[in-house]
């Protein structure tokens, strides 16, 4: 098989990090066949019996020439479920137990999807890792990690050890086969001068209109100003000119480390704050803040003994500018754009292409001994390849 086609039959994978929770959305147009084959160390089971009943050396999937235990398969979905913990710490254990279906789903779409990338790009010459490890990790920190949360301490949510130790495996495989597709590609990926002066003059267009915005705002914030001083009902205004009137433009009772996250003047301001006061324009990393102390109680009841303030707040969003750039920070910017350009051009015309054989049949991944698909739906989703 030549190269352009292992890129067809494997690419289908290259949204296996879209993450667990959308994997249970389906996918269309893969070819795929139930056709029992020969299992060493295990007895086909009689219909209406589970992945449970499987030796852990039963492969239970192929996908070309690579073989998929049970094992492995119990391995990909520890592995799921820990990252799922890790991006929502918050969730009950009933919570997360409902999930299991779904992620039960999303390992067997990622050891599929993890499969067919090695078929097409495992053994591309000239791919070069350490060019994409930065992008590959910024892609896990997005798809992986709680807000907040970096790279590097995403590794210590596999309490497994084994678990943590096929996780690095994991990664170093998804570079592999990321570096090889875009060296398959590299022709594509090249910014030309051309490229970079329709950046720079899209960029002038864009710094234009916020600007433009941003006047706008400004101007709207000196209004709403006036008519605060004027003696208007803050409230009102707030639903007025608010663009944050999702969260009710009332914030409610607060502590000071509430705003832990704001800017030290943004903080010094409303500790000053007392009922009936409202603060000049304070910014912050996302807009522009007015904010008023319906209520300001001293003391609390809790043990901290901390102040709180009833606030409300009347939101300004900050339009987002694009900063002065080098031409060589321009062009990795632009690289990168090129790239999942690639990735959204390649995906719909790769959809058809993958061949995934299941030996005992699709049911064992249902969960249930002898449940069937409901009409008009497939026993399980194959490898998500729409964002």
């Amino acid at each position: 098989m030549d190269i352009n086609s292992r890129i067809v039959a494997g690419a289908l994978a290259l949204l296996a990090l879209s993450g667990c929770e959308r994997a249970d959305s389906g996918a269309t147009g893969a070819a795929v066949t139930n056709a029992p084959i020969k299992v060493q160390g295990a007895a086909v089971p009689q219909k209406g019996q589970t992945l449970a009943l499987l030796p852990g050396s039963a492969v239970i999937v192929k996908v070309g020439d690579i073989e998929i235990t049970k094992q492995d398969y119990r391995t990909y979905f520890k592995m799921t479920e820990a990252l799922y913990r890790n991006r929502h710490p918050s969730y009950s254990e009933e919570k997360l137990k409902a999930a299991a279906a779904r992620l039960r789903i999303a390992a067997l779409s990622e050891i599929l999807s993890r499969s067919m990338m090695k078929v097409a790009f495992g053994a591309v010459k000239g791919a070069d890792k350490e060019l994409f490890r930065k992008d590959l990790q910024d892609q896990y920190v997005k798809t992986f990690c709680r807000r907040g949360q970096k790279f590097g301490e995403l590794r210590s949510a596999m309490v497994d050890a084994d678990v943590g130790t096929f996780f690095d495996k994991c990664f170093e495989d998804d570079l592999r086969v990321k570096s090889g597709m875009y060296a398959a590609h590299s022709n594509e990926l090249t910014v030309t001068e051309a490229d970079m002066k329709s950046a720079r003059d899209r960029i002038a267009t864009y710094n234009a209109r916020a600007s433009a915005t941003n006047e706008f705002i400004q101007a709207r914030m000196a209004s709403a100003l006036r008519r605060i001083a004027a003696g208007e009902d803050f409230s009102k205004l707030a639903q007025e000119y608010s663009m944050a009137k999702d969260e009710g433009c009332d914030m409610g009772e607060c502590c000071l480390s509430d705003f832990d996250d704001e800017p030290d003047d943004y903080r010094t301001a409303v500790a000053q704050l007392k009922a009936g006061e409202v603060s000049d324009v304070l910014e912050n990393a996302v807009g522009y803040d007015i904010l008023k102390a319906v209520k300001y109680t001293p003391k609390d009841k809790s043990s901290t003994g901390a102040p709180t303030w009833h606030i409300q707040k009347i939101h300004f969003e900050k339009p987002f500018f694009f900063e002065e750039q080098t031409d060589e920070e321009l062009k990795k910017d632009l690289e990168k754009e090129k790239r999942d350009a690639l990735l959204a051009e390649i995906m719909p015309k790769l959809r058809s292409m993958a061949k995934v054989e299941f030996p005992y049949g699709r049911e064992i991944f249902q969960g249930k001994a002898g449940k069937k698909p409901q009409p008009g739906r497939r026993p399980f989703p194959l490898p998500n390849t729409t964002k």
